[in-house]
């Protein structure tokens, strides 16, 4: 979800990419959605974590303008191998 503004972000991950409307057989892909002040978007990741060959890795999420990903709108999304158990 995004704070209040008078500016739009853009969020994307890199290496991966959803459906822009999941239920819709041949939807169109995305690999990065404008979203708004207020607004929630919720993203189907094609295949899942690690993308379609499932790579294992970290990958970059962020707001996709340079200037507010330089200031620090940005985080990782770490794909492991198999599923690891919580940290307390």
């Amino acid at each position: 979800m995004v704070p209040y503004s008078e500016q739009a972000g853009v969020f994307s991950i890199e290496g991966h990419r959803w459906p822009l409307e999941p239920e819709l057989t041949g939807s169109n892909m995305l690999s990065s959605v404008q979203i708004g002040a207020s607004e929630a978007i919720t993203v189907d990741i094609e295949s899942g974590a690690g993308g379609r060959f499932a790579l294992l890795g970290d990958y970059l999420y962020e707001d996709h303008r340079v200037p507010y990903g330089e200031a620090g709108l940005w985080r990782l999304f770490r794909t492991y191998e198999q599923a690891q158990k919580a940290l307390d």
